[in-house]
């Protein structure tokens, strides 16, 4: 586990910057189904996230897309 603060910020802000970066299909998702993909996408990406964290990637990419 990381304990230095600031690679765990480094390391935070490079995890939301990907999840903020998925790209969605507006066309064939609604705003719910593109969180869904988005938790998706990052539980396969990073894998040692927590269910927790992958819930507020997917809510922070869901509130940026409102």
């Amino acid at each position: 586990a990381h304990t230095d603060p600031e690679m765990l910020l480094d390391k935070a802000q490079t995890i939301t910057t990907e999840c903020a970066s998925i790209e969605v299909d507006w066309s064939t998702h609604s705003l719910t189904e593109g969180g869904k993909e988005v938790a998706r996408v990052m539980t396969e990406r990073h894998p040692e996230l927590e269910d927790d964290a992958i819930d507020a990637l997917a809510w922070m990419f869901t509130y940026m897309w409102r």
